[in-house]
């Protein structure tokens, strides 16, 4: 019985998954006007500074919204987006940042492109979109501390 419960809680075998050598997995930083630059921007950099040992940079980083003209985002900063919901290459990651209210065709993008995701994610209250998605029903999130209460409010169905 003793050798039964310390073979379990052994540690598991490490992932042994490696990163491709070449910039093979796409990630979509997807934005709209009023999109927070330091929630796009802060996690472009760090997906941009992964290195791997012998290889080139494994991300292949992109912008994609309603259309391809400049957003005005956080401070007046304005952003040219590299595609549109209609072109956009698939993802295998989904970056969703705080911004102003998205789009039918934004929330429609995010909940057909997770399907085929590997991780889609939201930063602050970009958690407000993924919600607006449906896909955090029933599910635990989190979002930008001072807003708990109004997301709480607005999606009771998800656990804060």
């Amino acid at each position: 019985m003793i050798g039964q419960l310390v073979a379990s809680a052994a540690p598991a075998e490490a992932n042994s998954l490696k990163p491709p050598a070449k910039g093979d997995i796409p990630i979509a930083f997807v934005i709209s006007e009023g999109a927070v630059v330091i929630d796009f921007c802060g996690p472009w950099e760090v997906f941009r500074d992964v290195m791997v040992s012998g290889g080139d940079h494994p991300f292949r980083l992109y912008t994609v919204s309603d259309k391809t003209d400049p957003i005005h985002a956080g401070g007046g900063m304005k952003i040219v987006p590299d595609f549109t919901f209609a072109n956009a290459p698939a993802p295998k990651v989904i970056v969703v940042p705080a911004q102003s209210e998205p789009s039918q065709e934004m929330l429609k993008w995010i909940r057909e492109s997770t399907k085929n995701t590997d991780v889609t994610m939201s930063v602050c209250t970009g958690a407000f979109v993924l919600a607006k998605t449906g896909l955090l029903s029933g599910k635990s999130a989190t979002t930008f501390h001072s807003a708990f209460n109004s997301f709480a409010m607005e999606f009771p169905d998800i656990h804060l």
